[in-house]
């Protein structure tokens, strides 16, 4: 489930998790397509001890990860319209 750290699913189980959320249940239902996904691996990949530090840490690195994705979205449009 990581390896698509883009992926609108994460996302929403990072944003969940971020704010406290830790019943196993709850967080698999943000998992979209549901027709494909193996509840118990899902749900083993979630189970873990999260302190506040660490959703504070979680909420810096979204926070990164986001402005990042914003300033290669920028750059890209820029060379595009260096390239045009």
């Amino acid at each position: 489930m990581v390896s698509m750290i883009e992926s609108k699913t994460v996302l929403n189980i990072i944003e969940l998790i971020i704010k406290g959320e830790t019943e196993i249940n709850k967080l698999l239902e943000k998992v979209l397509g549901t027709k494909n996904r193996k509840d118990d691996l899902v749900a083993q990949s979630l189970e873990g001890f999260i302190l506040p530090e660490h959703r504070f840490l979680l909420s810096q690195q979204l926070e990164q990860y986001r402005l990042y994705y914003k300033q290669a979205e920028e750059l890209q449009n820029q060379m595009l319209a260096i390239c045009n």
